[in-house]
Order: structure tokens, then C-alpha cells, then sequence
């Protein structure tokens, strides 16, 4: 079923619906095929869609836009470090270094910081650590809580 009022949504999803199942990169951005949204631009706390209907986004992207989008301090850092040091590197830069003092002087009792690359990572090597830690293989987790995409 598609939403009339909805035509280029209804063209995009029906499009990626024969590169990736039910048309989307990943099930939490299927919200049905009346509901799911193709964000064609953002902005501070909105989204606007193919079918330019604006949206706030109270979900902050599920987590990392908490400066809402397109904040140009932040874009104006990230376009500085990728011209100077490129956009993917798999070796350490001293901004590594820099991000963790500036995250011991939010939060002062942390004495160490790991980085990952999604929020299922996070929780993947927090699972390990405790896992290690208390010679356990029993986890408690909050039902109904989001805890990644791991088993």
C-alpha cells in the first residue's frame, strides 16, 4: 500500500525495494510503506522529506545529532580535518588524544576511553569487558531497551 500524497517517497521506496529488503538499509528505518521517510535535506531539528513535508526530528537521528543537523561549527571542523588528513584512516591521530581530555574534563571520573564506530559496537565491547572483568557470561539488560543490533 502506498500514501497518495506521498509520490516521491512512493517511487524511492518502491525503487529500493529491489536492491534491499523492504526497501531500506536497515529495519529501524522501515516505519511501513505509508511512513517511511526518504529525507531529501536537514537542518537544526528538522528533516524534510522527498515529498518536502518537514519534519522535527525528535529521535536526533537515533542518538548522534544532538547539535541538530548541519551545525557549522561542526561542519566547519569536519571539512577542516578531512582536507587536511582525508576522510577514512585506520591509524591514530593526535585528535584521538585531544577528543579524551576534553571527555575527562566533562566527566572527571573517567580514567580511559574507547572509541566505536556505532552504538552496537559500544555495547559490544562494554558486554566483553564486563564479560572479562567478572568471569561471567550472564548479562542483565532492561527489557524493551535498544542494546544494538548484536546478539
Amino acid at each position: 500500500m502506498t500514501n497518495p500524497a506521498k509520490p516521491n517517497t512512493n517511487r524511492l521506496l518502491q525503487q529500493s525495494h529491489t536492491n534491499m529488503p523492504m526497501g531500506v538499509a536497515d529495519s529501524y528505518r522501515y516505519w511501513g510503506e505509508e511512513n517511511t521517510v526518504f529525507v531529501k535535506s536537514s537542518e537544526g531539528c528538522t528533516i524534510t522529506d522527498a515529498d518536502d513535508q518537514m519534519f522535527v526530528d525528535f529521535r536526533l537521528a537515533y542518538g548522534p545529532i544532538i547539535l541538530g543537523y548541519r551545525d557549522m561549527r561542526i561542519d566547519q571542523e569536519v571539512i577542516k580535518v578531512i582536507t587536511e588528513r582525508g576522510t577514512i584512516s585506520g591509524f591514530s591521530t593526535e585528535l584521538d588524544s585531544q577528543v579524551v581530555e576534553l571527555v575527562k574534563q566533562m566527566c572527571p571520573n573517567i580514567e580511559k576511553v574507547r572509541f566505536a564506530n556505532s552504538g552496537t559496537e559500544a555495547v559490544m565491547g562494554a558486554v566483553r569487558t564486563a564479560r572479562g572483568f567478572t568471569g561471567r557470561n550472564r548479562v542483565v539488560i532492561g527489557e524493551g531497551g535498544f542494546h544494538g543490533l548484536n546478539d
